[in-house]
């Protein structure tokens, strides 16, 4: 007991001041008072078995928390839908409208191109002295109806009753002008001596055909039916037809839309430029 400066804990009381049991320090490491009372159990260092505890408790921890971001992972996801929405279904004037207009656009620039060839024949026929000018200028007329008779799509374009109206009375007229042209051709060649001499100063309507009846009574006439059933070669097959004025209205309401004005709103016209008040007469859908 005679230590001089003691280490352990069960011989600190050695130090202990007068009247007190332990010292400071040894009552604090055993949890009591200094004079012998206890203060409550003291804070022991952790021990092997109580740091595995804890190690085992945090990793059970740490896995419960993966399984349960990996389950909500899989779980599906609500997506947005990547089928389009179905659009209401067109009303059947529309479709036909639309129809009408896609034939138009593709013959009816024909159509008028034709009919300029045409109309540069009849100013000819009715003007032109000299039988080389006038076989000239009916080739002429030939040469570029054929050109556009080539620029025809091969196929049906048309789906609705009116398209094929339309697109049927183009191609009549179309293939009826350039058959009735190349008669014409034909006819000059066949009678160039007897309208040689009939034509030296004098076209056909201002003398040249008295001159030379029996050859103008073989002339080629456009409306004959042998170039079109109702109309011949005339382009009164296209200008007649009804369906455009059922089924547009070109402004008011009361105005007649027949196929011309359907075009000239579309800028098919002669100038090319299109003009507003083109709507389907049942739904009253603007097309310009």
């Amino acid at each position: 007991m005679g230590d001089e400066n003691p280490t352990r804990c069960e011989r600190c009381d050695m130090r202990a001041p007068a009247g007190k049991k332990h010292c400071a320090a040894c009552a604090q490491a055993l949890g009591v008072e200094a004079d012998g009372g206890r203060s409550g159990p003291a804070r022991q260092p952790l021990g092997c078995r109580q740091y595995l505890a804890l190690a085992l408790l945090g990793g059970l921890v740490a896995w419960t928390i993966a399984v349960l971001v990996i389950k909500n992972e899989q779980r599906p996801v609500a997506r947005p839908s990547t089928v389009a929405a179905q659009p209401k279904p067109a009303h059947p004037a529309d479709l036909e409208a639309d129809d009408v207009v896609r034939v138009l656009r593709a013959l009816y620039p024909i159509g008028q191109a034709v009919g300029g060839a045409d109309w540069d024949w009849s100013t000819c026929h009715d003007k032109t002295v000299g039988f080389d000018a006038l076989l000239s200028c009916a080739k002429e007329a030939h040469t570029k109806i054929r050109a556009q008779q080539a620029k025809m799509p091969t196929g049906t374009i048309a789906s609705s009753a009116c398209g094929k109206d339309i697109e049927q009375a183009h191609r009549a007229y179309i293939d009826g002008q350039e058959r009735y042209h190349a008669d014409v051709v034909a006819w000059l060649e066949q009678h160039r001596a007897a309208l040689t001499p009939a034509l030296r100063r004098r076209s056909l309507p201002d003398g040249a055909c008295d001159a030379a009846r029996k050859a103008c009574d073989a002339m080629p006439i456009d409306v004959a039916s042998k170039y079109g059933a109702e109309h011949g070669a005339s382009y009164a097959r296209v200008n007649t037809i009804e369906c455009t004025k059922q089924l547009f209205v070109c402004g008011s309401t009361d105005n007649v839309c027949y196929i011309g004005k359907v075009a000239d709103r579309l800028g098919l016209g002669s100038d090319g430029t299109p003009r507003d008040g083109l709507l389907v007469r049942s739904t009253g859908r603007r097309l310009r």
